[in-house]
C-alpha cells in the first residue's frame, strides 16, 4: 500500500457475508475510486461495498486514466465494413424492417426516413446504422477481445439517433456484467454522445463486449454506433491508496446455556473467537464480566 498526499485508507477491512461495509478516505481532492468489485459512491471520500469474493481491493487516487495501449476492438470505427463483430440483427441494404442494420456513411442511404448524419471522426467515414428490434434482449453488436488479467481498461463508444423519437436505450456489458447504467441516445438527430466506463479485468483474459438495446419500441428507436474502443489505461497518477476487504463467514456465537447467579455475584461471559465484538453493554472484548 502506498499512501501519498494523505489519502489514508485502512490496510485491511474484514466483512461478513451479505454485510455492507463503509470505506472512508481522508485528504480527498479531485480523486476517483476504483475496485475489483462494484461499489456505491456516497461522496468524494466514501464508498459502500458489499463484497462477494473472498478478497477484494478498492483504490482511490488521481483520475489519470492515461491510455497506454491501442484500441483492442478490431474495426471499431466500421471503416472495414460489416466485419469483426457478431449481431442478432440482420444485415440489410434497406432498413425498412425492424431488427436490421447496415454499415454505411449516410443513414439516409438505407432508409429514406433516417437523418443525414456524418460519422464522428472524419465526417465522411462509416458507422453502424440500426433499426431497433422490438424483440427483447437482441444483441446489436458483440465482439471478443483479448485482454490482460488484473488490468484497467477504458471502454467507450459514440451513439447518435437517426430518428429522434423514442431514442435507443443501450446497455453495454463485458463478460455478461453491466458497464454502468444503460445509456439513452439523444432526442436530437445526429447528435453524437459518448458513453465511457472503466472496466477491471480481474482474472479474465478475454473480454466479451456486447451492446443490447433495452428499447423494444417499433416506432423510432433508430440509431448509429461509431468508434467502439477498449484500451488499457493507467488508472492513477502518483497519488493513490488502497484497502483490501477480506470476506469471512460469520463465526458461530455460542455463550453456552443460561446462567444463574446470586445477587451481587459476578459471572464471566465468553463469546468465543471472532473478528470483532459488540455486547449490549457496549463492551467490545471477547470476554466480559457481569454482575447481577
Amino acid at each position: 500500500q502506498s499512501c501519498v498526499n494523505d489519502l489514508i485508507l485502512e490496510d485491511t477491512i474484514y466483512a461478513c457475508k451479505d454485510e455492507s461495509v463503509i470505506i472512508n478516505a481522508k485528504g480527498v481532492t479531485n480523486q476517483k475510486w476504483f475496485g475489483t468489485e462494484e461499489f456505491v459512491q456516497l461522496n468524494d471520500s466514501t464508498i459502500k461495498v458489499s463484497p462477494k469474493s473472498t478478497k477484494s481491493v478498492y483504490y482511490i487516487g488521481q483520475d489519470a486514466n492515461t491510455k497506454i495501449g491501442p484500441n483492442l476492438v478490431f474495426n471499431g470505427d466500421f471503416e472495414q465494413g460489416k466485419t469483426g463483430f457478431t449481431s442478432n440483427y440482420t444485415n440489410a441494404s434497406s432498413l425498412g424492417p425492424a431488427g436490421t442494420y447496415a454499415v454505411v456513411s449516410n443513414p439516409k442511404s438505407v432508409h429514406n426516413g433516417f437523418a443525414i448524419c456524418s460519422d464522428v471522426t472524419s465526417g465522411n467515414g462509416k458507422m453502424m446504422v440500426v433499426n431497433g428490434n422490438p424483440v427483447p434482449n437482441s444483441k446489436v453488436w458483440c465482439s471478443d477481445v483479448n485482454v490482460k488479467a488484473n488490468k484497467y481498461y477504458a471502454f467507450s463508444t459514440s451513439v447518435a439517433s437517426v430518428v429522434a423519437s423514442s431514442p435507443a436505450n443501450l446497455q453495454f456489458t463485458i463478460n455478461n456484467l453491466n458497464l454502468g447504467n444503460s445509456f439513452v441516445a439523444s432526442l436530437t438527430n445526429c447528435d453524437w454522445k459518448e458513453f465511457s466506463e472503466t472496466w477491471y479485468s480481474n482474472v479474465a483474459t478475454t473480454a466479451n463486449i456486447c451492446i443490447t438495446n433495452q428499447n423494444i419500441s417499433g416506432g423510432g428507436n433508430d440509431f448509429a454506433l461509431d468508434n467502439i474502443s477498449l484500451q488499457e489505461i493507467l488508472p492513477f497518477a502518483s497519488s493513490k491508496d488502497s484497502v483490501v476487504v477480506i470476506l469471512n463467514e460469520s463465526p458461530k456465537v455460542e455463550l453456552g446455556s443460561d446462567k444463574t447467579i446470586c445477587q451481587g455475584a459476578t459471572q464471566e461471559l465468553d463469546a468465543g473467537t471472532a473478528f470483532s465484538y459488540k455486547w449490549s453493554t457496549s463492551e467490545n472484548t471477547q470476554k466480559i464480566s457481569v454482575t447481577d
